[in-house]
């Protein structure tokens, strides 16, 4: 939700396995083959989002740690336009075959948080 009293959006992203209700979240998702999942995306200050999306470890065979797929629904293809995910997807693009296929989440998150996204994972404390 945008306000006049704050309308800039800011790139944050979070980390499931991290927060402190990913392990009530995981065992649903893992049911799908997901390890781990990285939200990340332009918020408001002041509550809801301007677009996000996510990246999701999945489990194949061969590498049970996940390979990670980026998805985003519909009302988030504006974000790939703005510079801040030209500055992640140039990243990811450059990476070689044999490192983007090993990229764990922690990795994804030291990427994101170098090209300006601020890590709002809520983990207790």
């Amino acid at each position: 939700m945008k306000t006049a009293k704050n309308n800039q959006a800011i790139p944050r992203f979070t980390h499931l396995s991290r927060a402190w209700y990913g392990p009530a979240n995981l065992p649903a998702l893992r049911k799908d083959g997901i390890v781990d999942q990285v939200t990340f995306g332009l918020y408001f200050a002041d509550g809801g989002c301007d677009a996000e999306m996510c990246m999701s470890w999945h489990w194949l065979v061969g590498n049970e740690a996940g390979v990670a797929r980026i998805e985003a629904f519909a009302d988030s293809f504006a974000l790939f336009a703005r510079p801040e995910l030209k500055r992640v997807f140039g990243r990811l693009a450059r990476l070689a075959k044999d490192a983007a296929d090993r990229m764990a989440p922690a990795g994804f998150c030291a990427l994101l948080a170098e090209c300006g996204f601020e890590d709002a994972t809520p983990v207790r404390r």
